[in-house]
């Protein structure tokens, strides 16, 4: 065989491997990190389908319109009744006012935690979050940097709002899932960081987003090992999810019987995680480790090996680099290897065969 079939035939190889990394997929969950939870509802609240840790307590509310507080460990729980299918609950920290989302209609509901009732201002959002399905529609809330950020069952994205007096209503834009997930079911803000609950999938994705004034799009976080933040909650119906420092709360609201409201501790700190959002240089060691490092905006690191560059030649070339204009992006050639990462994951491998023809 003729060493230019003999390369075609590896050309077609590495287009078809393209190919196959280039398609959209799943990242694989992480095993959930925190051991047993404490089922601290005690049956009290029968479909628990949001929560927010404030002013020291814990609030949830339900399908069947309560919104109730408790103690962080469960303790002491009240309810105050709100009306309608309540799926959403967000507090705006500036005011100390909440906000229930409802479901069928679409609407937010703006109450007073101390005297637990509507203060008679709301948004309908109906001409924006539109489902095929009326049972469907928002089912998850939460306020962050000036906006709602209010989730559709139905499709999974998350819509922007800015609100107003008298009702007014500004949908800023449209977030579609990273992962392609649809039954988006809760949703919490914390320091920059989402955490969003999937029921279908059993799964509990960490974003951030990149732009506060003008929300377009999730980047799904990593952990402190580097890995993509999103856990699997093992089977249920989760709905709620709430933070308090590393305790993390999943409101699991089924389809029959009693509601669980989970308590779980030592969630990872997200102080610790990587960011590879924003790469700034890369430098290269052929001598000794073969190994390309990349230096990100946050002082993270990640350091790759050449010889997974070369195959099947396995050979050091002289390795070139160009970074995106917006930093989320690095390309690296090594001789005729091409890997292409953003925000720290392999997006395109490709191999260039030239002279032949």
């Amino acid at each position: 065989m003729s060493p230019c079939k003999f390369l075609a035939k590896i050309s077609v190889t590495s287009l078809l491997l393209t190919l196959v990394l280039s398609i959209p997929t799943t990242n694989a969950a992480l095993a959930f990190p925190c051991s047993a939870g404490t089922d601290i509802n005690s049956g009290s609240v029968t479909e628990p389908s949001d929560a927010i840790v404030y002013d020291g307590q814990l609030w949830i509310v339900s399908d069947d319109g309560y919104l109730w507080k408790m103690g962080l460990d469960g303790s002491d729980k009240f309810s105050y009744y709100i009306g309608g299918d309540l799926e959403g609950l967000t507090v705006n920290r500036e005011t100390g006012l909440l906000y229930a989302g409802k479901e069928e209609p679409n609407t937010i509901i703006e109450i007073n935690p101390t005297t637990g009732t509507a203060t008679g201002n709301e948004w309908y959002l109906g001409d924006y979050m539109v489902s095929e399905s009326s049972n469907q529609g928002l089912e998850a809330l939460t306020y962050a940097e000036g906006y709602f950020y209010a989730g559709l069952q139905y499709n999974g994205d998350v819509y922007v709002f800015e609100t107003g007096e008298q009702g007014s209503v500004r949908l800023v834009s449209v977030i579609d899932s990273p992962l392609g997930y649809t039954d988006i079911a809760g949703l919490y803000y914390e320091e920059g960081v989402f955490y969003t609950v999937y029921d279908y999938y059993d799964s509990l994705a960490l974003f951030e987003v990149d732009d506060y004034e003008n929300p377009t799009t999730w980047t799904l976080l990593n952990d402190a090992s580097g890995s993509p933040a999103e856990y699997d909650l093992g089977e249920g119906d989760q709905e709620a999810v709430a933070l308090d420092g590393t305790t993390l709360y999943i409101g699991d609201d089924p389809n029959t019987g009693s509601g669980e409201i989970w308590e779980y501790t030592s969630f990872p700190s997200q102080d610790n995680r990587t960011d590879y959002s924003q790469v700034v240089s890369w430098s290269t060691d052929t001598t000794k480790t073969k190994t390309v490092t990349i230096t990100y905006a946050s002082g993270d690191t990640q350091t790759l090996s050449l010889l997974s560059f070369s195959t099947p030649f396995k050979t050091i070339w002289s390795v070139r680099a160009k970074i995106s204009s917006d930093g989320s992006t690095i390309a690296i050639l090594n001789g005729p290897n091409l890997r292409v990462y953003k925000n720290g994951e392999l997006i395109l491998l490709w191999m260039f065969v030239p002279g032949c023809s």
